[in-house]
């Protein structure tokens, strides 16, 4: 018998379990990504693993402030103290979580900007394009298809957080597969 509790974790048809699996998927890719961009010596791989582990970062963020949300409007798993001092509720974390994420994704972006244009003053760097497109191959695969299942469950669940965390997914895809392009062409 399975257990219940392990089934409902990664449950697609709910807004938490859809991050989580977001989370499990971006950490994985984060991990593949930082070791094949050394592997290969591509610095570009290693700054989409370190993407990747902001975005999930701020997956992990969003859940806590999703549980939050829900914890109050069911007031029945808050302490008294949390429902006094917040009697609103907690609906005004949602575009400060937002706004963070963007501003964070759009820093990690500016520096590698930056480090890709010091890197071609200096001439390049050397690296192996056949691990590196095996990398980038795998990884638009999975940026796609979580992007595509996410889009899925939130025309349901019409969740601003699930929503941006497809546009992440979408970005995490763009950015590897402009990678893809410019390791076939090197």
């Amino acid at each position: 018998m399975q257990n219940p509790s392990r089934s409902t974790f990664f449950d697609i048809t709910s807004e938490q379990g859809l991050l989580r699996t977001s989370i499990a998927v971006t950490l994985f890719i984060a991990t593949i990504g930082i070791a094949f961009g050394l592997a290969s010596g591509s610095f570009s791989i290693v700054f989409d693993g370190v993407y990747s582990l902001v975005d999930a970062s701020m997956s992990g963020l969003s859940l806590m402030v999703v549980r939050l949300i829900t914890a109050h409007a069911t007031s029945l798993q808050m302490s008294r103290k949390l429902r006094e001092r917040f009697t609103m509720g907690f609906w005004h974390l949602e575009p400060m979580v937002l706004a963070l994420n963007g501003i964070l994704l759009s820093g990690v972006a500016i520096y590698a900007l930056i480090n890709a244009i010091s890197s071609l003053l200096q001439g390049g760097r050397h690296l192996e394009f056949g691990i590196a497109m095996v990398y980038a191959v795998l990884t638009v695969i999975a940026c796609v298809t979580i992007a595509v299942v996410e889009a899925r469950a939130n025309r349901q669940l019409r969740s601003d957080f699930v929503a941006m965390d497809v546009k992440g997914w979408v970005m995490s895809a763009s950015i590897t597969a402009a990678l893809l392009i410019a390791f076939c062409f090197g």
